[in-house]
């Protein structure tokens, strides 16, 4: 009887950890898909700044996005 116990007893642990993993596995998911999100909105943002900022000036506008790339990449 006490076996039985025991087994019963370890996978309810066991259960416990896989809940426990799985919902700390979809709140990572989920923080994954935010910074996405946030990282993409920036470049829109970095993208619309430039471009008001070039105005004609295409040379100035060729070595922001260079500059914003090598930024990126370190």
């Amino acid at each position: 009887m006490e076996e039985e116990f025991d087994v019963s007893a370890f996978s309810a642990i066991n259960a416990l950890r896989r809940a426990t993993l799985k919902e700390r596995s979809v709140r990572e998911e989920e923080r994954r898909q935010i910074q996405a999100k946030i990282q993409a909105h920036a470049q829109v943002l970095r993208a619309a700044f430039t471009f008001q900022a070039s105005g004609n000036d295409t040379d100035a506008l060729k070595n922001k996005i260079k500059n914003d790339y090598k930024e990126e990449r370190e």
